[in-house]
C-alpha cells in the first residue's frame, strides 16, 4: 500500500460499476464514496452486491501516522448458508438458509494483510432458520446408524435448522469463537475454534448431541482444520479409541452387552434458545430482523 500517495493528496471520488467479471467470486455490482482528506481515506458508504446478498459499511484508512490504521465495520445482508457451505449431494446443497453478519475490526500495517494480521475487534453470524440434510444433521452428532443409513440409502430427507450463530472475539489477529451453536431438528451441535488472520488458517472442534434415542452413536468430536479457503474435515479419534477400550473390558467382566453401552444415546439434547441467541447476535450488530427467528419448537 502506497501510504505516502495517500498523505500527499486530496480526493472525492464516487464509483459505480453496475457488472463486475470476477470469475473466482459471485460479485456483481460495487458502489463506493471514497473521501481522501489530509492524509484520512474513508469509504462510506461501500456497497458489494453478490449474487445472492450485500455487504454493506464503512472502511476508515489513517495514514497519518507511522503505521496506518484501518477501521472496518461492514455487515452481510441477505446471505445464503449454501454459498458459504457449498457441499452438495446428488446436486444438491446440504445446507441450505440465510445468513446474516458483522464484522467490526480495527488494526495497523501498512497492507492489508498486516492490518488483518493484528486485527482487534469481533465477527458475528447468524442462520436464524433453514433446512439442511437429515443424513449430514446425523452425523453432527456422529450417529453412525442413522447418519450413514441415510447417506447410503441417498435419502433426501430434511431436517430444520433451528438456528446457527457463530460469534468470534478477535484480539491480535486470531478470531476465538465465544459461542458457535447450530441447532438443528435431531442434532444440537457446539464448538470451538479459532482463524488466524495471519497465517490464514482455522481449527475447529465441533461436538454433537442427538435429540432421539439413537443406537451406535459415537462420540467423536469432528474437527475442521486447514487454510481459510480449503479447509479439511477430519474426527478426533482418540475419544473413540478410549470408548472401546472401557467397553471391551466391561464387556469381558459383565456382559457382551455392555460393549454397545459407549455406543447408545438416550437421545437427551435439548432445543437451543434460538431466540436468545439470534437475539444476542443482533445486539452484536448482525442484521437480523426483529422478528426473523425460528419457532421455539420444530417437528423432529
Amino acid at each position: 500500500m502506497q501510504v505516502d500517495r495517500i498523505r500527499a493528496m486530496d480526493a472525492k471520488v464516487s464509483y459505480r460499476a453496475e457488472t463486475v467479471n470476477a470469475p473466482d467470486l459471485p460479485l456483481r455490482k460495487v458502489s463506493a464514496e471514497v473521501v481522501l482528506e489530509k492524509g484520512v481515506l474513508t469509504v462510506d458508504p461501500l456497497a458489494l452486491t453478490f449474487s445472492r446478498g450485500d455487504l454493506k459499511g464503512k472502511v476508515r484508512l489513517d495514514a497519518r501516522p507511522a503505521t496506518p490504521k484501518t477501521d472496518i465495520d461492514v455487515r452481510l445482508l441477505n446471505g445464503r448458508l449454501e454459498d458459504f457451505i457449498p457441499f452438495k449431494s446428488d446436486g444438491k446443497p446440504a445446507i441450505e438458509g440465510a445468513v446474516m453478519a458483522r464484522a467490526k475490526l480495527t488494526g495497523t500495517g501498512n497492507s492489508v494483510h498486516r492490518a488483518a494480521a493484528s486485527a482487534d475487534g469481533s465477527v458475528t453470524l447468524v442462520a436464524p432458520r433453514g433446512q439442511m440434510r437429515q443424513a449430514f444433521a446425523e452425523l453432527l452428532g456422529v450417529n453412525a446408524s442413522k447418519g450413514l443409513l441415510l447417506l447410503l440409502s441417498k435419502s433426501d430427507k430434511e431436517t430444520p435448522v433451528r438456528c446457527a450463530v457463530a460469534d468470534f472475539d478477535v484480539r491480535n489477529g486470531v478470531m476465538t469463537t465465544t459461542t458457535l451453536v447450530a441447532d438443528t431438528g435431531v442434532v444440537l451441535a457446539k464448538g470451538r475454534g479459532t482463524v488466524n488472520l495471519a497465517t490464514e488458517r482455522m481449527d475447529f472442534r465441533i461436538e454433537g448431541d442427538s435429540k432421539k434415542p439413537r443406537l451406535l452413536r459415537l462420540f467423536i468430536p469432528i474437527t475442521i482444520k486447514g487454510p481459510i479457503m480449503a479447509p479439511k474435515p477430519g474426527l478426533d479419534v482418540s475419544k473413540t479409541l478410549g470408548q472401546g477400550g472401557v467397553a471391551t473390558a466391561l464387556g469381558s467382566l459383565i456382559n457382551p452387552l455392555a460393549a454397545l453401552l459407549p455406543f447408545v444415546t438416550t437421545g437427551e439434547a435439548k432445543d437451543a434458545d434460538c431466540a436468545g441467541l439470534v437475539s444476542e447476535a443482533r445486539q452484536q450488530g448482525a442484521p437480523v430482523k426483529v422478528g426473523q427467528t425460528t419457532a421455539a419448537k420444530v417437528k423432529k
